[in-house]
């Protein structure tokens, strides 16, 4: 292993290392609703060293993220977690960390189980179609759709304006336009491929 490639894996784990402290301590505070949850809520704190001593093997991919108005951001990452010899036992799924706008330290997680991420993925399909057609048309309608999790994404019309939206409990983004929902459900979809290869 040449020096880089020593860099990139210590970075890696230190980049990890973050991601499942942040994620152990807010999981702690919620009621396990997915399967994602409950596998990190069931190790508790002892999740880190049990990654990297190898006991649990994680895998995560930072999918993208998708900015809203006033600098809020939702940041959508593929997760698999399993104990070694019992992958099929393993959970996966997308985490989603939603930046409340103009605070980059205040954030809340929120996580889709596998299982889930289809019909996510239909229910944003059937906004985007709403928002093309009803596009500069006088309508009144609200779409909204929650995970198990606690996530929500939905878009509003009333008369001619649109907005889209996402929101986790108490904590929620407008997307600078309607359209950003076709870049939350390009983000789902990448996830779901990814996930389906594991």
């Amino acid at each position: 292993m040449n020096k880089k490639q020593l860099i990139a894996v210590i970075l890696g784990f230190f980049l990890l290392i973050l991601e499942v402290l942040s994620s152990s301590a807010q999981v702690k505070e919620m009621e396990s609703a997915t399967k994602l949850q409950a596998f990190i809520a069931e190790r508790g704190e002892s999740i880190i060293p049990l990654v990297l001593s190898r006991r649990v093997h994680f895998e995560g991919n930072e999918l993208g993220e998708v900015t809203g108005l006033d600098g809020g951001k939702i940041k959508l990452y593929s997760q698999l977690f399993y104990d070694p010899g019992e992958e099929s036992k393993g959970v996966r799924g997308i985490k989603i960390r939603l930046t409340y706008p103009r605070i980059d330290e205040e954030y809340i997680i929120s996580y889709i189980d596998f299982d889930e991420i289809e019909r996510l993925s239909k229910k944003l399909e059937d906004m985007v179609n709403a928002i093309n057609k009803w596009k500069g048309i006088e309508k009144e309608y609200i779409l909204t759709y929650c995970t198990k999790g606690g996530f929500c994404v939905g878009v509003e019309q009333k008369e001619t304006e649109q907005e889209a939206y996402a929101f986790v409990n108490d904590g929620g983004i407008f997307f600078t336009s309607p359209q950003s929902l076709n870049s939350v459900k390009s983000l789902i979809d990448k996830g779901l491929k990814l996930l389906s290869e594991k």
